[in-house]
């Protein structure tokens, strides 16, 4: 069997992440429920598909490259703070740190970002697609037609629908409206910073 991409989405027909994880490893745009919001998303590797996803996200809002696990983590970021480290591994809710720009990431500075967005991801279908794909995955929340975070999927603008490669159908019936994880850094002194709760 021959699975093809194409500019018009594509809408699973069940909830297995198989055809969204061979989308990602094609390099195409797929628009994916993660443990919080429905957002954007492609394999962090693929240039074109991230230059695309910067191109339809909303400005005020930071990137974040979404792990299966720490361990995923620390392959791509070996000198993770191990202050960081803990608190991804014990944190009760979904939590974005925003860390300085590895050097050694794939990418690195090649997204013009100082500093880079992280996630693990705590549900069992993101964390999945992730180890299928064999990457992390850039994302990017998906928005509404007046621009505010989409908090499920009857929300999302038709534009972002018709701009991406792929729509999984993981949870689209599922109206609970989601949230942004909380959202922290580490400053000078070596505290905690949170910058969203």
């Amino acid at each position: 069997m021959t699975t093809s991409f194409t500019n018009t989405p594509y809408l699973s027909s069940n909830h297995s992440s198989f055809i969204a994880a061979k989308a990602l490893q094609a390099d195409k745009v797929v628009l994916v429920s993660t443990d919080t919001v429905w957002s954007i998303t492609c394999a962090v590797h693929s240039y074109e598909a991230v230059a695309r996803l910067e191109m339809m996200g909303r400005k005020d809002l930071t990137p974040e490259i979404l792990f299966s696990s720490v361990h995923q983590v620390k392959a791509f970021i070996p000198r993770l703070h191990p202050r960081l480290e803990n608190l991804l591994m014990v944190h009760q809710r979904p939590l974005t740190l925003l860390i300085d720009n590895p050097d050694q990431f794939p990418g690195g500075g090649a997204y013009g970002q100082n500093k880079i967005a992280i996630r693990v991801v705590q549900n069992e279908y993101t964390q999945q697609l992730i180890d299928q794909v064999d990457a992390p995955l850039y994302s990017i929340p998906a928005h509404t037609a007046e621009g505010a975070i989409a908090g499920h999927f009857g929300q999302i603008s038709s534009d972002v629908l018709a701009y991406v490669d792929f729509v999984d159908k993981y949870r689209q019936i599922d109206t609970t409206p989601n949230t942004l994880s909380v959202m922290a850094t580490m400053n000078e002194n070596e505290e905690l910073d949170f910058l969203r709760s």
